[in-house]
């Protein structure tokens, strides 16, 4: 540290530079770099943890009879938001009594350590032993908000229940109803924007900076009801502090002082603001460490497509933001979710994304169940403390209208 507080005053060395080595200096304890006992601790964009089948010798059976007559075959976030706290209070019940304590105490730790990683794969979870075709959806908002889709009730409770492990499993405000509420959403192919299936680039999920005053998502978990039976389809994930770390000097002093913004533009040409503007980089206490962004344009139609623009810093800039996400393809980590694999990420410490796949559409195509994850949704009663909702309610509220949802 003293070292770089000391080329920090080298008036011949860039202000690019300078802030680069600030900004990795900060990050020394993140990386585990000790100052006092200089022993390096990894630490892992995803770190893989792999279930053994015999641990779960039975599960079946204890599963028919925990759930006997459960909420978990019929709640419903929206209608029913007591039903559904009961669904996911059985949820994590089962849930701990089958996960390795090992495995426990990972997760309890995960949104906490400094060296924690930035997502946790389970492999071998059991699920739904014959799991219905692979649901069809109307629309791209439309996924998991069918009123007449089949249910995975296995896999739905594996979901619940370690959501609740990390904290509450939650709706955003701008989720439609539907058969869960929004609770659990199927991530599905959708007919007739089948151009959805191409490359999804490295994104957070509603980020605070974009989206505010909508609540971000902190934590979120992808389970494999039916994986890509191609191996195509791979989610793409990537520790945001070592994306930080891979890029040049220079882009970290652009990306840290201009701003980005999402847009739509539609086939009339007309242009629609998607969020606020926000900087990519940060090195606040508190914030996260980047932000990469893609616009949806699927509610817009055919022929809408998404922009990410700097309305302060221009091409320059844009070159920078296009570079870094070039970066978090390169040394990201790619996760092929087959079915039993649970993804569980740190929203607010990694970017994701998904590789490309063909969906056939013939009711074996890719099935992913995913929920979200915050630590502070219910109000304590007299406590003061705050909370998004109060109990048993999982759908939350925003404080105003903002454009990235209407």
């Amino acid at each position: 540290k003293k070292v770089v507080c000391k080329h920090t005053q080298d008036p011949n060395i860039s202000v690019g530079t300078k802030m680069h080595m600030l900004f990795l200096a900060s990050l020394l304890p993140a990386f585990g770099l000790s100052l006092i006992n200089k022993k390096p601790i990894v630490r892992e964009s995803v770190r893989r943890m792999q279930l053994r089948s015999e641990q779960f010798a039975g599960f079946h059976e204890s599963w028919k009879k925990h759930f006997q007559g459960s909420d978990i075959f019929t709640y419903n976030a929206r209608e029913d938001p007591a039903g559904a706290a009961r669904a996911v209070a059985a949820s994590f019940a089962h849930v701990t009594r089958w996960i390795p304590s090992d495995v426990i105490a990972a997760l309890l730790d995960f949104p906490f350590r400094e060296d924690a990683p930035a997502a946790i794969l389970l492999q071998g979870l059991p699920v739904d032993k014959e799991p219905p075709l692979t649901p069809v959806v109307s629309a791209i908002h439309g996924i998991g908000t069918e009123l007449k889709q089949p249910r995975v009730p296995v896999a739905e409770s594996w979901v619940l229940g370690l959501a609740r492990v990390l904290g509450h499993p939650f709706v955003p405000p701008f989720f439609d109803q539907g058969h869960r509420g929004g609770l659990v959403r199927d991530m599905v192919p959708v007919p007739g924007v089948e151009n959805l299936c191409g490359m999804l680039p490295m994104h957070r999920d509603f980020p605070a900076s974009v989206f505010a005053p909508f609540p971000e998502p902190e934590i979120f978990l992808l389970l494999g009801v039916r994986g890509d039976k191609m191996h195509k389809a791979k989610t793409m994930v990537v520790d945001s502090e070592k994306l930080v770390a891979s890029l040049n000097a220079e882009d970290v002093e652009i990306l840290s002082t201009y701003h980005m913004r999402a847009q739509i533009v539609l086939p009339n040409r007309t242009v629609i603001d998607q969020g606020a503007p926000f900087r990519p980089l940060s090195t606040q206490m508190g914030c996260a460490a980047a932000t990469l962004f893609v616009p949806d344009a699927g509610a817009y139609g055919a022929g809408a497509f998404g922009q990410m623009v700097s309305p302060d810093g221009g091409p320059k800039a844009e070159a920078a933001w296009h570079r870094m996400m070039e970066t978090g393809l390169r040394v990201c980590e790619y996760i092929d979710l087959q079915q039993g694999d649970c993804l569980i990420l740190n929203n607010v410490r990694c970017c994701h994304g998904r590789t490309a796949f063909e969906p056939q559409l013939d009711g074996n195509d890719r099935w992913l169940v995913k929920s979200y994850v915050t630590s502070d949704l219910w109000q304590r009663p007299a406590t003061g403390k705050h909370g998004a909702e109060t109990f048993p309610n999982f759908v939350t509220q925003a404080r105003q209208k903002v454009t990235n949802v209407d």
